[in-house]
């Protein structure tokens, strides 16, 4: 049992969720960590096809926010904060950073590392 778990860890660890993934930033973002040995799996809503967001974040040890306007990371987040778990980490590709500071704050409070 513990060899599965230890499997599954490994797993998620290897897999990357990016939430604006079919967006220019977002394809060149899911590219990056192919490359690199990750497994993007893909959130966005211009693609039906795609998982959720909320799916997502379930799915992935590292979630990417590659979404714009940057607002819309807090709605994301305020929708989906219980999802999040300590020890996830969260990476963004955003210049401004106040936009995305309450919604930073929600996850740093449960034990997500914000990069």
């Amino acid at each position: 049992m513990e060899k599965a778990q230890e499997r599954k860890n490994m797993k998620e660890f290897e897999q990357v969720g990016i939430i604006g993934g079919a967006g220019n930033m977002g394809r060149l973002t899911a590219d990056l960590f192919r490359k690199i040995g990750f497994n993007p799996i893909i959130s966005d809503p211009r693609n039906p096809d795609s998982l959720t967001a909320r799916e997502v974040i379930q799915r992935s040890k590292i979630v990417f926010f590659s979404v714009l306007p940057l607002e819309e990371v807090g709605n994301i987040v305020d929708e989906n904060s219980n999802e999040f778990k300590e020890g996830q980490i969260v990476l963004d590709n955003a210049s401004l950073k106040r936009p995305l500071l309450s919604a930073f704050k929600i996850l740093d409070e449960r034990g997500v590392s914000i990069c």
